[in-house]
């Protein structure tokens, strides 16, 4: 029976969203919070799975593998807003699957990728993301 629990437990360790990840924070993304000058740290992590905690904006659609994470809670999604009310230390996600919105603190787990980028189906540009993401609660 440990044999199994333990074979068991290594699988999970084994997946995707248990991989080797690093902690990123909100603080680590830009050089100073008045700055849209990527951050050494952020560099650094580019193309590696990483793990950062916040909350989901409300999203676009009731459904979809697309969310918006940021560092407060907020209450309009992103094109409810002027420009200048939208946060600009945000992360696009876009998870494996699609999920529900969440009110509470969440942590993701993704695949970095960073540099000003459109996506074409959704009009929204992001400068930081989290691909092939996992949301965990």
């Amino acid at each position: 029976m440990l044999r199994v629990l333990l074979l068991a437990f290594a699988t999970l360790l084994a997946t995707p969203a248990f991989a080797q990840t690093a902690s990123l924070k909100f603080s680590d993304l830009y050089v100073d919070d008045f700055s849209v000058t990527f951050s050494e740290k952020l560099k650094s992590l580019a193309g590696k799975r990483v793990e950062i905690e916040g909350y989901l904006a409300p999203p676009l659609k009731p459904e979809g593998n697309f969310v918006v994470l940021t560092r407060y809670p907020v209450d309009v999604c992103p094109f409810c807003a002027a420009e200048a009310d939208w946060p600009i230390d945000i992360v696009a996600v876009y998870l494996r699957e699609e999920a529900a919105h969440i009110a509470t603190k969440v942590r993701v787990i993704g695949t970095l990728d960073i540099g000003t980028k459109l996506d074409e189906k959704l009009g929204f540009v992001s400068l930081i993301r989290l691909q092939n993401a996992s949301l965990l609660r």
